[in-house]
């Protein structure tokens, strides 16, 4: 679990999030998550701007590095998620 965390962290680093911010980002995904599971990519960015994260542009890849790290076992299912063209 700690590689996949340095993974997620190093990640979000790179696509130039403050290493400060990434705890309130990853709380904030997670909130928005659990009050809409079923949320698409493009509606879970639209719903992080309006929250005022303005300058992040969530991918498939950033989601599933957030999912993937803090569930493993979901690593089958969003590989079906993936595959069904939900991302």
């Amino acid at each position: 679990m700690e590689q996949r965390i340095r993974i997620l962290i190093q990640h979000l680093v790179d696509k130039g999030m403050e290493i400060t911010s990434i705890p309130d980002f990853i709380r904030t995904v997670t909130m928005i998550l659990l009050a809409d599971p079923g949320m698409s990519v493009q509606e879970l960015t639209r719903q992080l701007q309006v929250l005022g994260w303005d300058d992040v542009e969530l991918d498939a890849t950033t989601l599933y590095l957030l999912l993937a790290t803090f569930d493993p076992e979901v690593a089958d299912r969003l590989i079906r998620w993936v595959g069904s063209g939900r991302l």
